[in-house]
């Protein structure tokens, strides 16, 4: 008896101190671009580069806390025009850090490690389709999201893999929604669409769930 009640006590103490499986890691914090600016988490500049559709916006920013931050950067989001003569934009989606030149590193979210500051590319397009571009260099201020049609073309235009590179198709379905522009007007203001931009562009406002025939750029294609 005196044997099992030992061997019963030294089974207790090797289960008390037996490893015990590590709490998981904190998580990475996640957070969006306008979220962590107002929390004051980041200090962060953001500036036309001067393109109309595209590469038209970057963000330069580094961190406040001593954290590992995650920022996501939202589809719809718009960056508002120092000047007010001169477009708006509304983002698609972050491209990446830049990486010297013209180049950068693809990047789905912006994740500060260190305490440098870092400048990452966001694409976007305009919102008013007969004001100036945006000066290169022009500071931007973020407005919260757009109009909920000019956000499901520009999470259509995401989701498209066959929109990714075709700025002057994403561009002319966005000009649809806000300004209801015609050919013509693409034309004029210097946008002249093939029509397989055009049919793009269709695509995208279908898939945003407008009807296309409501908007005078695809009357003028007979659609």
């Amino acid at each position: 008896m005196r044997s099992l009640w030992t061997a019963m006590l030294l089974v207790a103490v090797m289960a008390w101190f037996a490893p015990r499986a590590a709490p998981p890691a904190a998580a990475q914090r996640a957070i969006t671009l306008p979220d962590a600016m107002g929390d004051g988490l980041v200090e962060a500049v953001l500036e036309s580069t001067g393109a109309a559709s595209g590469s038209a916006a970057t963000v330069r920013l580094r961190r406040l806390v001593p954290d590992e931050l995650t920022i996501s950067v939202p589809t719809g989001l718009v960056l508002v025009s120092s000047d007010p003569e001169r477009q708006d934009v509304g983002v698609l989606r972050l491209l990446g850090e830049t990486a010297g030149g013209r180049s950068y590193r693809p990047a789905t979210v912006i994740v500060l490690a260190d305490d440098a500051e870092h400048t990452y590319i966001i694409e976007a397009y305009c919102l008013h389709a007969h004001k100036d571009n945006p000066r290169a260099g022009m500071p931007f201020t973020i407005a919260g999201l757009a109009d909920a049609p000019i956000v499901a073309v520009l999470e259509a235009a995401a989701q498209n893999p066959d929109a990714k590179g075709q700025n002057l198709a994403i561009q002319a379905a966005v000009w649809a929604a806000t300004d209801d522009i015609t050919r013509e007007e693409m034309n004029a203001i210097g946008y002249h669409l093939a029509d397989a931009q055009l049919d793009l562009a269709r695509a995208i406002i279908a898939a945003a769930g407008l009807a296309p025939e409501q908007y005078q750029l695809f009357h003028a294609a007979g659609g």
